[in-house]
């Protein structure tokens, strides 16, 4: 818990580098990749088995992390990733779940990806730096809620 600030900083850091490179950079072979990678998360996110989910999330953003065709950034991308996929998994297990919200929050991480895929498509490393940055601060909220509670709580409370 002490390392957030740190974490959620290299996490926003290598994700844009790693996004913009893949808008910039990426193959025809790697393209298709990514898009099948976005329809592997829809399938998952369906079936509801969170770690599948978050294995199949995990698996779409090294795949994004490949096309930036920089191994430096690739693997130090890949480091912060599994730092996520640790905490993901952790809140799955300990955290606040409402099935209502949870779908809402699914359908909200599908349309993400779909518009980052489309965005690396397209070539459009702006648009791709700036879909990239609102997908960590949708899981910077996520995992906040499912660490500290929801934030109406939060301001109830005598600190």
């Amino acid at each position: 818990m002490a390392q957030l600030r740190a974490f959620f900083e290299t996490l926003l850091l290598y994700t844009r580098v790693t996004h913009r490179l893949a808008a910039e950079r990426r193959s025809a072979r790697q393209l298709a990749a990514i898009w099948q990678a976005v329809k592997t998360f829809e399938k998952e996110a369906h079936t509801g088995i969170e770690f599948e989910m978050t294995d199949a999330n995990h698996r779409l953003h090294r795949t994004i992390a490949a096309a930036c065709d920089n191994i430096f950034f690739q693997e130090a991308y890949e480091s912060i990733l599994l730092q996520s996929l640790r905490l993901s998994r952790h809140c799955f297990v300990a955290g606040i779940k409402s099935e209502y919200k949870h779908r809402e929050h699914l359908e909200t991480i599908i349309t993400e990806h779909q518009a980052i895929a489309q965005a690396i498509e397209d070539g459009d490393a702006d648009r791709t730096d700036a879909l990239a940055t609102a997908h960590i601060s949708l899981f910077r909220s996520w995992l906040s809620e499912q660490l500290l509670g929801p934030a109406e709580l939060l301001n109830d409370m005598m600190l």
